[in-house]
């Protein structure tokens, strides 16, 4: 229409319109936006919401029913533990390499021994709230020392005389009367303690190490302990009994008048005092077993205060047994290298004079002291008479002795072969001494007594004034053949 209005049209917008996509990720933001300014405006305190991670368990005081109590540091704490333990391995290695070293150690162990029994009797006496294993803690110390005391040089050596065996009794007496109060508070122990000694209640187990984990307080346990008990009683006396009757009997035998004592620090006692291979793996196993009945149950029951070097009694122990495995360890180095320059001297020696020479004086040793029937070294027999009479050397050849065997011949053809190579002549003969009758020892008494003023004896040649006696036919020995053995033999037939 001419007259109408015309209403241009609108103008587009300056802004496309967003697509539906962006518009759902613009609102997710906004939302999330909207609920973190929400969480971080004050409001009233949240309340805890139940978390999904599993539940922890309390801390291990915080339950009374635990076996756990706290030990005393005094009897067995850890400088005391390894003092001892140190002290069985030294003197157990001692005893079989060095005896002579560690003679003192072993009343040292049972000294130790005796003072820690006087503190279990002590503590027991006067704590009421003594804990059925300590007494088993200690008990293992005292057993560990007494099977150690067994490989005592005086324990293993047997005597020769009245007075050793006098000796060796009292010193068996002594060691019983140390280790008797041992055996009396075992006793009371098995018998009472068990049953009145405190623990920590129906709940709590106390475990203990007899080559397995077990329940101390077990019926079976405590009758175990009860005829161990027994067992050791009976064993003791019997054995009390077996030296007694040993004592009787050998007395009989043994002479009264002691030989040549040796002390218990000689080194020949030591080395028949040693222990044998035997003895030294059992002695190791029974002290293994002790250290793990000290040991295992301390860490099974939580007991604490016990392992920590904090007191100044653990001090002494465990120096004690340090000084005593130093001692040990100076002895076997130093008996190694005594060993060593003992070898060094015998093999200089032998380079110097060598082996031949050593042989010969060795024979020429049994040359000058042959007896009756022996043989010397150049292979001639001898035949000695007591009689005071003088005797006549004469010379017999091997035909004469009679058929020599095959294994003789092979002997005596090795004698003269060993004798040629040192330079030396066989002979070839034996010499046999004869008894002359009157004649010939009044023909020897003459030319000792013109010996003795001065003339020589060897220029005389001794006549027979009186009957002939029957003797065996005479054959001079060359002098080509003449050893030094034969002529040392003739002199010393000249000069009786």
């Amino acid at each position: 229409m001419p007259g109408a209005i015309r209403i241009p049209p609108m103008m587009p917008m300056i802004f496309p319109k967003p697509p539906m996509k962006n518009a759902a990720v613009i609102l997710l933001a906004a939302t999330l936006l909207y609920v973190n300014l929400a969480l971080a405006l004050p409001t009233s305190p949240p309340q805890q919401t139940p978390r999904i991670l599993p539940r922890q368990s309390p801390p291990r005081n915080a339950n009374p029913t635990l076996c756990t109590f706290d030990g005393d540091q005094d009897m067995y704490g850890l400088g005391i533990r390894i003092g001892y333990y140190i002290q069985w391995v030294a003197t157990v290695f001692g005893a079989y390499f060095t005896p002579k070293v560690v003679s003192s150690a072993f009343e040292a162990n049972a000294l130790f021994n005796i003072g820690m029994l006087a503190g279990l009797v002590y503590s027991t006496i006067a704590r009421n709230d003594m804990h059925v294993l300590e007494p088993i803690i200690v008990l293992g110390f005292s057993i560990g020392g007494a099977i150690v005391g067994l490989l005592d040089p005086k324990n293993v050596h047997h005597p020769k005389d009245l007075k050793s065996l006098r000796r060796r009794l009292v010193h068996l007496a002594a060691t019983g009367a140390l280790y008797l109060p041992l055996l009396t508070y075992w006793v009371w122990f098995s018998f009472h303690g068990m049953d009145t000694l405190r623990t920590e209640g129906d709940a709590c187990v106390p475990y203990t190490f007899l080559l397995a984990k077990i329940d101390a307080r077990a019926a079976w346990f405590r009758t175990f302990m009860k005829v161990t008990t027994v067992i050791s009683i009976v064993a003791i006396c019997a054995l009390g009994g077996f030296l007694a009757v040993t004592y009787r009997a050998k007395s009989h035998i043994l002479p009264e008048n002691p030989a040549p004592r040796l002390s218990r620090t000689t080194t020949a006692l030591a080395l028949r005092a040693r222990p044998t291979k035997l003895q030294f793996g059992i002695v190791i196993f029974a002290c293994l077993i002790c250290a793990l009945s000290v040991e295992l149950p301390i860490l099974w029951n939580n007991i604490g205060g016990v392992n920590g070097l904090g007191a100044t009694g653990q001090l002494i122990p465990m120096a004690i047994g340090l000084l005593t495995s130093i001692r040990v360890v100076v002895g076997i180095v130093g008996l190694q290298f005594r060993t060593r320059k003992q070898r060094r001297k015998e093999f200089a020696k032998e380079r110097m004079f060598g082996r031949r020479q050593q042989e010969m004086q060795r024979r020429d040793l049994e040359d000058d002291g042959d007896t009756d029937g022996n043989t010397d070294g150049d292979g001639m027999t001898i035949s000695r008479t007591t009689s005071k009479a003088a005797t006549v050397r004469t010379f017999v050849t091997a035909d004469e002795q009679g058929e020599i065997t095959e294994p003789e011949q092979k002997r005596r053809k090795l004698k003269r072969k060993r004798t040629e190579e040192k330079g030396e002549k066989v002979a070839g003969f034996y010499i046999r001494e004869v008894e002359a009758g009157a004649s010939t020892s009044a023909t020897r008494a003459t030319s000792v007594r013109t010996r003795r003023d001065g003339e020589s004896s060897e220029d005389m040649e001794p006549t027979s004034t009186d009957s002939p006696t029957t003797e065996s036919p005479t054959r001079p020995t060359p002098p080509s053949r003449q050893g030094p053995g034969v002529l040392r033999k003739e002199q010393s037939g000249k000069e009786q």
